[in-house]
């Protein structure tokens, strides 16, 4: 089933996918038991509470071993909502040369997997900074803060993003600008990429890929009832999939950067089905689809 386009509507971006009409519906071999949904969820406010509690100490570590633990906690919140997550492929790390993380967007689980893949500074809409809990922690942790629905704001933003990327060294974000239910993608928007190009990052195309379509949050959809849905699923997984990188001193167009990644990303989806958890995953490493480095 395919969604209609949406309408073009400038910076700020728009996805057709609401619950009702795009997630599968619940079926009893998918659903875990009442005691583990509710076991998940009172591990997941045992782990983020601890984690409010020892924040404070994260200040005393070096940066190094302060990623290491944010990275430590991402799994282990995964983990505790029943998430299994599977990295396949190799990433690119920040040394010599900054790194941009691009990943599609399919829910509110995405930014915990990348945190938990690749601990970095993340881009993210204006509007999440007032949630309660996620907005606090977000902005502690440095995020660079959005506003798609003006887009005189624009070039301000992405001048920031390339400042991040250029004293961090890891900002990650998704070019999507919100949610799609996985069965339909958004257009990358090319902004994001020209932050890549003035601070000469290395573009890492990450694939997010679940294994069932109720992990999704979109339209009007709500973070609660999203949550309950993953912690009500069997085994909820999760697939990254990590794709050769672009380097963007050498493609020097944010549109080419965009068109390139939303390619390798699509391809690498269609390419590496995750597969039913029944059946025991295949460690497969994605490449670029072919023709893609063309670009540079």
């Amino acid at each position: 089933m395919s969604h209609p386009r949406p309408a073009p509507t400038g910076w700020a971006p728009h996805s057709p996918c609401q619950p009702g009409r795009c997630l599968p519906a619940a079926t009893n071999a998918r659903q875990a038991a009442m005691p583990r949904r509710i076991g998940r969820l009172l591990a997941a406010l045992l782990l983020i509470l601890s984690g409010f509690v020892f924040s404070p100490l994260l200040v005393v570590l070096s940066r190094r071993r302060r990623l290491a633990a944010v990275r430590i906690g991402a799994r282990l919140l995964l983990h505790s909502l029943g998430i299994a997550l599977t990295i396949r492929g190799r990433l690119a790390r920040p040394g010599g040369q900054a790194v941009l993380y691009v990943g599609n967007h399919t829910s509110w689980i995405d930014i915990l997997a990348m945190i938990a893949v690749q601990p970095c500074r993340h881009v993210a809409k204006s509007g999440v900074r007032g949630w309660p809990v996620i907005g606090p922690i977000a902005t502690a942790a440095g995020t660079v803060w959005m506003d798609r629905d003006k887009l005189s704001t624009l070039p301000a933003a992405v001048e920031r993003v390339a400042r991040a990327l250029r004293i961090s060294g890891a900002v990650a974000g998704f070019p999507e600008g919100t949610t799609w239910c996985g069965r339909e993608r958004g257009p990358f928007k090319p902004a994001i990429f020209e932050a890549a190009v003035r601070a000469g990052a290395l573009v890492q195309p990450v694939a997010l890929q679940f294994a069932d379509g109720r992990t999704a949050f979109v339209g009007d959809d709500t973070l609660v009832a999203s949550v309950w849905r993953t912690v009500s699923l069997r085994r909820p997984r999760l697939v990254v999939l990590a794709i050769t990188p672009l380097d963007a001193t050498q493609v020097r167009s944010r549109g080419a950067l965009a068109d390139a990644t939303a390619t390798a990303i699509a391809g690498a989806l269609r390419e590496s089905p995750v597969r039913t958890p029944a059946t025991a995953p295949t460690r497969v490493r994605p490449a670029l689809p072919a023709g893609s480095p063309s670009l540079a």
